[in-house]
């Protein structure tokens, strides 16, 4: 089942951040990072994908045909489910928005925001949010994005663990009939495929936007290497100002902020302050050409 909650108050969103939680996770389980925002003066806009949604972007299985579900209906692909955050974005009229994305649950949610928003792969009907171009500030990837194609099996195993026991046969049921459909070969070579491609368009985003990495060397699932890898070559993109980073010794995945409270409020604050100057810098510039 696919979670969507807002938390803002009455009338006009200032700034959002939208949380988009890990595979298996709850809402209460992003309580602390709610509040930590809403003390920092943000409004939170909330959604998880299902495991079933995960396991399909996972492994390139495929299922954005028909139309798109309306707000109050479950998604049946992470591209609907990223057509339907990007209206509730647009229906806030915020003024600028950001990401924080835990692990590759919220990942693969970014990753179809971003193909919606530079209006890639779209399917007959989508509704056009390349405006929101315009007011994203900024990107929080957090335990993420977790590099998979080795191991694709035990990851998504241990990812899974997360999961209810229901959400895990739903999971389980989805690949087992992909691979049916396929056969082992096939299967097991599209699902490469797609880690291969998911890992390219995290190196090869376009959003030049601020974006902050926060990953520990003791994450089993999103392995400490390859997101300093990733954090290299996207500075050398991007330049050490819109690229930050901040790497723990020994917090277990998606669990920084317990760890580590005071190093994560501090950066995530320092984040959202240059959010918000980039912000300012963009209105004035485009001021003085008017």
């Amino acid at each position: 089942m696919m979670t969507s909650d807002r938390t803002c108050g009455r009338g006009r969103a200032q700034n959002i951040v939208v949380l988009a939680g890990w595979l298996g996770c709850k809402r209460k389980s992003l309580r602390r990072y709610e509040t930590m925002y809403r003390d920092m003066g943000w409004d939170v806009i909330i959604h998880i994908a299902s495991p079933v949604l995960v396991v399909k972007a996972a492994s390139g299985i495929d299922d954005t045909h028909g139309a798109t579900p309306k707000a109050q209906e479950p998604p049946r692909s992470m591209r609907h489910l990223a057509l339907q955050t990007l209206q509730e974005v647009q229906d806030s009229q915020c003024n600028i928005f950001i990401f924080h994305v835990f692990s590759n649950g919220g990942a693969f949610l970014w990753e179809a925001v971003c193909d919606i928003i530079q209006q890639k792969n779209s399917n007959v009907g989508e509704k056009d949010y390349s405006i929101l171009r315009n007011t994203l500030a900024g990107v929080v990837f957090d335990s993420s994005p977790a590099y998979y194609e080795d191991d694709n099996r035990d990851r998504l195993k241990e990812a899974l663990s997360y999961a209810t026991e229901r959400e895990k046969k739903e999971a389980n049921f989805i690949l087992e009939k992909a691979r049916i459909e396929r056969g082992d070969t096939a299967f097991e070579r599209s699902r490469k495929q797609r880690a291969q491609k998911f890992w390219q368009n995290m190196r090869n985003d376009e959003f030049n936007v601020p974006h902050l990495y926060l990953y520990s060397k003791a994450d089993r699932l999103a392995p400490y290497e390859a997101i300093s890898e990733l954090v290299n070559d996207r500075t050398s993109l991007f330049g050490r100002d819109d690229v930050t980073s901040l790497s723990f010794a020994d917090s277990p995945h998606c669990s920084h902020l317990v760890t580590y409270p005071e190093q994560y409020r501090l950066e995530v604050g320092g984040f959202l302050a240059k959010c918000l100057a980039n912000n300012i810098n963009s209105i004035n510039t485009l001021a003085s050409r008017l």
